[in-house]
């Protein structure tokens, strides 16, 4: 129930809007003014402490301004930036930083990091992340609650990825019996022209009800993306062969854009908006002579999402609305699947990242969906909280 690769920590602690256009001149100044400036004095008392947030929030303030005061608030905020594992930016913040407006110290410390950064660098091929949470249903006529856990391996290539994801879960069922189910998926994307990637996905299932057992997802899909944005589309094509009266398969197409930017109001952090429409389509064949009492599925069911993140390294927040009916939906790759006929007709969840230079990610995360069943209209509710840590090597 988690993507299968966890969005890449934020490379915009001071988005480049927020260091463009300063000029490297006007030093008539003296560069001891980081004894005297309030702005620099906290920066820096921060830095020394360990706190690389309130470094950038205080130093980023001055940081576009010219002469000194702006060179050593880039050369706290690029030191920072390393800290975190946002060596990119890191990076391009210390080239902008004028050597004339730093002290010896400070020069020599920045000549070290520039010297560090430009070495060759080699990203983090492999990720294994762990993730486990409760399923809590809420005046459901069939479910009760339960708990999920899940492994998740990826390798995270130049132009390909590849994960692999194992899941079982278990539901309390209201009679007092108990739903398991285990998944498994697999799926890869392939890029090309640094700015296209097409995605192939297989995800099987085997559950204790044979009404699921049996269950199988194919997902192709294709993107256009650059560093800040991407627009794309999937389609998912979902196989029920012992589904109740006759066999079910499920098509769904569905259409997304994200894109991010530096923050309306000019501070640092970047916000991210994401947008996805889906249209799913149920198909079941059977006599409706033969069997009276089912109640067909429509013909289709459309939705629509928006969500908004907000990213200061090292963490991010994000939350996310959507609207409208959806069954047997298939989304986040494959990795989260609504295998059963009641209908959600609308939701929210928030997140909470937090990563750890290049090396660890830690996620927090909540889910609720509105349902209704099928056949007796009655109103309930889902709710999923989760936790998933992640380590890349």
């Amino acid at each position: 129930m988690i993507p299968p690769r966890l969005p890449r920590k934020s490379l915009g602690i001071l988005a480049a809007l927020t260091l463009a256009g300063a000029p490297a001149t006007a030093y008539s100044r003296s560069i001891k003014r980081d004894e005297n400036s309030g702005p620099l004095t906290r920066a820096k008392a921060a830095f020394e402490r360990g706190d690389c947030v309130d470094t950038i929030l205080e130093a980023a303030a001055i940081a576009a301004k010219p002469g000194s005061d702006g060179d050593i608030a880039k050369f706290y905020i690029a030191q920072c930036q390393e800290q975190l594992g946002d060596l990119a930016l890191s990076y391009e913040t210390a080239k902008k930083a004028n050597p004339k407006g730093l002290s010896p110290d400070q020069r020599a410390d920045l000549d070290d990091l520039l010297k560090r950064l430009s070495a060759p660098y080699y990203p983090k091929r492999w990720a294994v992340t762990g993730s486990a949470g409760v399923v809590i249903f809420k005046n459901d006529q069939y479910l009760k609650d339960g708990f999920f856990y899940d492994v998740v391996g990826s390798y995270l290539g130049d132009n390909t990825s590849v994960t692999f994801d194992y899941e079982p879960s278990s539901i309390k069922l209201v009679d007092g019996s108990t739903y398991t189910q285990t998944q498994m998926v697999l799926v890869g994307e392939q890029r090309f022209l640094d700015s296209l990637g097409i995605k192939l996905g297989y995800r099987q299932q085997s559950a204790s009800s044979s009404t699921y057992d049996g269950a199988s997802n194919y997902l192709i899909g294709g993107r256009w993306f650059n560093s800040q944005s991407q627009i794309g589309a999937t389609y998912a094509a979902s196989q029920y062969p012992n589904y109740y009266p006759a066999s079910l398969a499920v098509s769904q197409i569905s259409a997304f854009g994200s894109t991010s930017f530096g923050d309306i109001s000019g501070g640092p952090g970047l916000i991210g908006i994401d947008a996805r429409v889906h249209s799913i389509k149920p198909q079941m064949t059977y006599s409706k002579k033969t069997y009276p009492t089912v109640v067909a599925f429509n013909d289709s069911y459309n939705s629509y999402e928006l969500g908004l993140r907000y990213s200061l390294s090292p963490v991010s927040i994000a939350g996310a609305i959507w609207g409208g009916e959806q069954v047997f939906g298939v989304f986040s790759d494959m990795f989260a699947v609504w295998n059963n006929s009641t209908v959600h007709t609308g939701g929210r969840k928030i997140s909470f990242d937090y990563y750890y230079q290049s090396t660890a990610a830690l996620t927090l995360f909540y889910a609720s969906d509105d349902l209704k069943n099928t056949a007796s209209k009655a109103a309930s509710s889902v709710s999923v909280f989760g936790i998933n840590a992640s380590y890349f090597f």
